[in-house]
């Protein structure tokens, strides 16, 4: 059984990463073998990637919703069509 929470090895993984320091120094200060602290970061890592991923989903568009945008400024029109972007 751990004796740290995961909630205390994100926060100390966090601290890690903004403390500009390697692995093995920052777990040598810490008094957390290097080994140890690595599968964390391993482990976060991985968890962060499928977060990241969970984040975007793709999203289809439908150019025919509208087929032209016409933008006005000061009398000078800009017109976009489908056909032409």
């Amino acid at each position: 059984m751990s004796k740290f929470t995961q909630q205390e090895k994100n926060n100390m993984i966090k601290d890690w990463k903004s403390s500009n320091k390697s692995i093995a120094e920052w777990s040598r200060q810490h008094n957390i073998p290097k080994s140890t602290f690595n599968s964390w970061v391993k482990i976060f890592s991985k968890k962060q990637k499928i977060l990241d991923i969970k984040k975007f989903i793709e999203v289809p568009t439908q150019s025919d919703i509208f087929p032209e945008v016409k933008i006005v400024i000061q009398g000078i029109v800009i017109s976009i069509n489908k056909n032409n972007a």
